[in-house]
This record gives structure tokens, C-alpha cells and sequence, in this order.
């Protein structure tokens, strides 16, 4: 997921998707997205759950300068909205229940400006919920447009 022939298209997709607005990155760890995204002037702000991830991402060049907020991606507000929030790679299984995975969709929904999108992707077969016998595909990349910032329960 560093190797440049991965990284470099996500990268170009998501600056795209932003069109020059802000970008929030749940479980944005140690930057390995984050940071060419902000090389490109691009402001990114994130949301993670593990302090050494934040540590080891503010030591990087570029680290300091990002807004980042401790905590859950299914529950934790950034400031503001967003003309993209986004999961990179596997982090949507980090939650560990369908519930979780839900407020975390929730509450990217609730960082957008209206009209904007979100994005998640995900390389594993296996979802809360999902099981061997019924695995969801083996690779798969959403991109959904919020219509309004508000959520209905």
C-alpha cells in the first residue's frame, strides 16, 4: 500500500474528488495518504484512534501542519465540513461491528458540505455481519455523494 503504483492513483482520485476543497481522512494513521495529499496544498485534517500512529505521523515531514483529532472515526467530529471524507485501504475494518461501521458512514456523512462525497475501499472479503459463506466482494471501493450534511436515524 506504499508502493507508488497503489499509492499514487489513490492519491490522484482523491485530489480529484476535492476539486481543490478540504479533505478529512478517518483513521488517517501515519499519514501515508494524508501527507501527499497536503504535498499537493491540498488541507487535510484527520481523525485517529491511536496516539504512537499520530506521534510517528507528526515526526514526518509535513506532520506537524495537519489537524488532527483523537478519537473513534464512527463517533469523532473534525471541525467544519468537508468537500471529501474518506477510509483508505482496509480501515472501515477496524471496526469490528455492523453497528460501528454504520455511525462511522453516519458520521462521515455529517463532515460533508452538501453535495460532496465520500469514499471507502477495502481489499478484504470479510465484513461485521458478513461470513465464508456469504463474503462480500474481494475487492471493494465505494464513492457516495452526500445530498444534505443531515443523517435520519
Amino acid at each position: 500500500m506504499y508502493d507508488p503504483s497503489v499509492l499514487d492513483p489513490a492519491v490522484d482520485f482523491l485530489a480529484d474528488l476535492a476539486a481543490g476543497g478540504r479533505i478529512a481522512e478517518f483513521a488517517i494513521g501515519t499519514g501515508r495518504v494524508a501527507l501527499p495529499l497536503a504535498a499537493r496544498g491540498l488541507e487535510v485534517a484527520g481523525i485517529e484512534f491511536s496516539a504512537p500512529m499520530i506521534d510517528e505521523l507528526r515526526r514526518k515531514d509535513g506532520g506537524a501542519d495537519l489537524e488532527i483529532v483523537i478519537g473513534d472515526m464512527a463517533t469523532t467530529r473534525l471541525p467544519g465540513e468537508f468537500a471529501v471524507v474518506f477510509l483508505a485501504y482496509n480501515a472501515i475494518t477496524c471496526l469490528l461491528t455492523q453497528e460501528a461501521q454504520l455511525r462511522c458512514f453516519e458520521n462521515a456523512a455529517a463532515h460533508l458540505a452538501p453535495g460532496e462525497r465520500w469514499s471507502w475501499r477495502s481489499s478484504s472479503r470479510h465484513y461485521a455481519g458478513s461470513s465464508p459463506a456469504r463474503p462480500t466482494s474481494p475487492s471493494t471501493s465505494r464513492t457516495t455523494t452526500s445530498a444534505s450534511t443531515s443523517s435520519t436515524p
